[in-house]
This record gives C-alpha cells, sequence and structure tokens, in this order.
C-alpha cells in the first residue's frame, strides 16, 4: 500500500508549479497511522532541527520525528516527512531570473495555484489569502483537496519571496488525517528564515 500511495501522489503532482524553468514534482508515502494526534507531534523547539535550502538560505525546522528524504520531488532544496503521520513538506525555490519585472508574489501566487489545481481530480481550493510566516515574512497560501488515483489528499501550499527566489512550500498529508497535520504544519512554517 506504501509504493501505491506514494506513485499516485507522484504522478497527481509531477506538474504543480511549471513556470519558464522547470516543473516541481511531489509525492507522498502512507505509514501506520499509529502515532497518536497533532499534540504528540509538536514539542519544544529545542528539540527541533533546523534546515536549511542549499544556495538560498531558506530555512526550516522540523520536530525530530521527521526524517529527511530524497523521493519527494527532483527539484525541492528541502524534503521532509513523517511517514507515521502521512506529513510530509518540501521546498521548492524558483530563480527568479527567468521571470520578467511584471512576475510579482501574487502573480507567482496565481500561476501555482492554476498549475496545481489542473493536477487534482476534484480539486477544492480552500481559505485562500495573504499571511505571514517565520518573523514576519509576507507569503501567499491557499489549500486545496482532491483526489489522485482514487487517493484523497489535501495540501498547504505557501508562496513566498526574497531578492532572488520565488518559494513553493507545499505541505500535505491524507485529508483524513489533514486536521491532525494542519497544526504541525503551521508550527513549522512559524520557523521559517530567509
Amino acid at each position: 500500500m506504501k509504493q501505491t500511495i506514494r506513485g499516485a501522489l507522484a504522478a497527481l503532482l509531477a506538474v504543480p508549479v511549471l513556470l519558464t524553468a522547470g516543473c516541481s514534482t511531489l509525492g507522498g508515502s502512507a505509514g501506520d497511522g499509529s502515532q497518536s494526534p497533532a499534540s504528540a507531534e509538536t514539542t519544544a523547539k529545542e528539540e527541533w532541527q533546523t534546515i536549511t535550502s542549499e544556495g538560498s538560505g531558506f530555512s526550516l525546522s522540523f520536530p525530530l520525528t521527521w526524517t529527511a528524504t530524497e523521493e519527494l520531488s527532483e527539484l525541492a532544496t528541502i524534503e521532509m516527512g513523517y511517514p507515521k503521520q502521512d506529513q510530509y513538506l518540501v521546498v521548492i525555490p524558483e530563480s527568479k531570473d527567468g521571470f520578467g519585472d511584471e512576475v510579482d508574489l501574487a502573480y507567482f501566487s496565481d500561476l501555482a495555484k492554476q498549475v496545481t489545481q489542473a493536477n487534482f481530480e476534484a480539486p477544492i481550493i480552500a481559505n485562500e489569502g495573504a499571511t505571514t510566516i517565520g518573523d514576519g515574512i509576507a507569503a501567499h497560501q491557499f489549500e486545496i483537496s482532491g483526489s489522485a488515483s482514487g487517493i484523497k489528499v489535501t495540501y498547504l501550499i505557501t508562496l513566498t519571496e526574497d531578492d532572488s527566489y520565488f518559494y513553493q512550500i507545499a505541505a500535505w498529508s491524507l485529508q483524513s488525517k489533514y486536521d491532525v497535520a494542519l497544526p504541525v504544519f503551521k508550527e513549522i512554517l512559524a520557523t521559517a528564515t530567509l
């Protein structure tokens, strides 16, 4: 079952952001679901690990229960997951060099939403709008739910930028586990630094 879910999600999100220079691939896998709800996930920050994106300096901190993986996205510079709870997160930087001056964070967010939405069966967008992550970093965020090969999944997509890059931060879980995963995703996003 683990390989089936990973394959279905990888096929679904083979092109979540297809912009000027390339595409992004997001996938996932299922665990045994034996861990208790979010309260067991969130721990004191000193028990967290900080992961920094190669080349850009963007970083996030994760609970120690999360581990690095290299099977979620070819373009991600941060790939982390907690398979026992079906919780995953990737950071995909997009260099601004290939974009015209008219492409700002709002425009990039619209492009990301359109392409991501096209990869879902019966997609539903929710909770879309401006937000902040980390210590006041401006971002745009939306949730998208749908299915891939009969597997129901929900993503929390967060987009932000610095002077050189746009960043797509995609966190996801099975729809049935998303309510438990969301507070963990938000706690991780609250640690963002550029």
